[in-house]
């Protein structure tokens, strides 16, 4: 969305400056036994079935945002700390300078700043701005005593509409007193109403910043541009140069095809950047299907290991 290219810059510049990736480390005076306990009711809640996924529909590619506004401020100040790009004690302005104008707000005030900052991400096949911001509400009144004046309220069957940062409508609806949404196209919030309220309340980000990809929205929404790109793979694995790179890899053409099998099989991926303990860690994860090749390949691999062998 036009209007967010800077939010979202800001989020990749964040992310592009995350060097280190690591695990957690084991807590203090834990057992063997208590790990493997905790490792196992981890794996039982990534198995969860497919309709737990939160926004699970097949026009959703993927949902993600900020674990909230204030943990996004203190990551991007200890970053500036570590690599001394910018004065950390100015970063928290500029981030709030930024939200402000691309929200075309006054203040901040009125914001939720420690709970989720949500993006939901729409098919972009029905048209070509299909993001919806949910910006958490501390105050819906502040919220809209800090919206100019000049908003025109019930255009298009929008709460609100004034005129973007960078050109454009801005269309502003809410989820009750929780949420403040903003889209671009004025009836994409009318299409994701009932969705946004079942399942913003869910949300509970495990990293600063992350981004959750739904892999039915994907194979969905873009169907025909999978089976093209599956025939176009099969044609270019039966050329003479093609068997010739396998064969040097120790390859067949069946284990390359099993491999994109795989992916059709994966549930959702996720990808998360924080700071634990002073480092910026980068978090990834994939689900599969339930009952898959790929999923029991997974749990097989996912095993707790006996030390003693």
């Amino acid at each position: 969305m036009n209007h967010w290219r800077h939010m979202t810059t800001l989020a990749a510049f964040v992310a592009m400056l995350i060097v280190m990736g690591g695990c957690k480390d084991e807590a203090p005076n834990q057992t063997a036994e208590t790990t493997v306990k905790a490792e196992t009711a981890e794996k039982k809640e990534a198995l969860k079935p497919q309709s737990v996924v939160l926004f699970d529909r097949a026009d959703v590619l993927a949902y993600g945002g900020l674990q909230s506004l204030d943990g996004l401020k203190t990551m991007a100040s200890d970053m500036m700390t570590k690599f001394q790009f910018l004065p950390a004690a100015a970063v928290p302005s500029m981030i709030d300078e930024s939200l402000k104008s691309q929200m075309q707000v006054t203040s901040l005030e009125w914001m939720a700043a420690d709970k989720p900052l949500v993006v939901v991400v729409s098919n972009p096949q029905d048209n070509d701005e299909a993001g919806l911001i949910c910006v958490p509400l501390k105050d819906k009144a502040l919220f809209e005593k800090s919206v100019p004046a000049s908003a025109e309220k019930g255009k298009d069957g929008n709460a609100m509409t004034l005129a973007g940062a960078m050109g454009g409508s801005l269309h502003i609806n809410f989820i009750g007193e929780s949420h403040a949404v903003f889209t671009e196209q004025p009836a994409l919030f009318g299409k994701f109403k009932d969705l946004l309220t079942a399942d913003l309340p869910k949300v509970k980000f495990e990293n600063t910043i992350e981004l959750n990809v739904n892999g039915d929205g994907v194979r969905t929404v873009f169907k025909d541009d999978l089976k093209n790109m599956k025939a176009e793979l099969a044609r270019e694995l039966d050329s003479e140069e093609a068997k010739q790179q396998l064969a040097s890899a120790g390859l067949t053409k069946e284990q390359i095809q099993k491999l994109v099998g795989m992916v059709e099989e994966l549930r959702s991926g996720q990808l998360g950047f924080k700071v634990v303990d002073g480092h910026f860690l980068v978090n990834g994860e994939l689900l599969a299907q339930p009952n898959s090749l790929t999923g029991k390949m997974f749990q097989l691999l996912g095993q707790p290991v006996n030390p003693e062998l």
